[in-house]
């Protein structure tokens, strides 16, 4: 699905500054493996996929980009770092016209990626909000198969059932 697209980064992946740096990224591997190709020269680039964030206006690539799409480059896509994400999760090549970069873009920038720490550390407390509101739920925090059965239901067995221990010393009434 990327058939065809040479890509720069710019912003989405720390460290590229070199082309041999590119082969150990695991972003550069998904995407030959989706058929594109990775690249640090602008000059031979199809795409240019940026991340957003604060002081964009003022990367040379993405100043070199914007120049590139004025001169009217046929074939030439500046776009922000959604469109591979999106292209690449829907297993569908997404049109760039919905992720380009704009020159007077006013949106707010990109939150910074969390680290892998961050994730966890953020899973970790979902988790424990998630079990103290269960907590709080259930009103004593414990679980219900850990309750304390309700006074009477001590004799009964599964499912309600009288066991047969408690029948067998009954002796039958005589029906008067």
């Amino acid at each position: 699905m990327l058939a065809g697209c040479t890509i720069a980064l710019t912003g989405v992946v720390n460290g590229l500054g070199h082309e041999d740096g590119l082969e150990q990224v695991p972003l550069a591997v998904l995407i030959r493996l989706y058929g594109g190709t990775l690249t640090t020269s602008l000059d031979t680039a199809t795409h240019l996929v940026a991340r957003r964030k604060d002081g964009w206006q003022n990367s040379p690539k993405i100043r070199k980009a914007l120049a590139r799409l004025q001169e009217g480059q046929p074939g030439f896509y500046a776009v922000w770092d959604h469109w591979l994400l999106d292209t690449l999760s829907s297993w569908q090549k997404q049109n760039e016209e919905s992720y380009s970069i704009e020159g007077d873009d006013e949106r707010e920038p990109s939150p910074p990626p969390e680290s892998r720490q961050q994730q966890e550390e953020r899973q970790q407390q979902e988790e424990r909000e998630r079990l103290e509101q269960r907590a709080a739920d259930d009103g004593d925090g414990v679980p219900p198969r850990k309750r304390a059965r309700p006074e009477g239901a001590a004799a009964l067995g599964v499912n309600g059932a009288i066991p047969s221990t408690y029948l067998s010393g009954m002796h039958e009434q005589p029906v008067a």
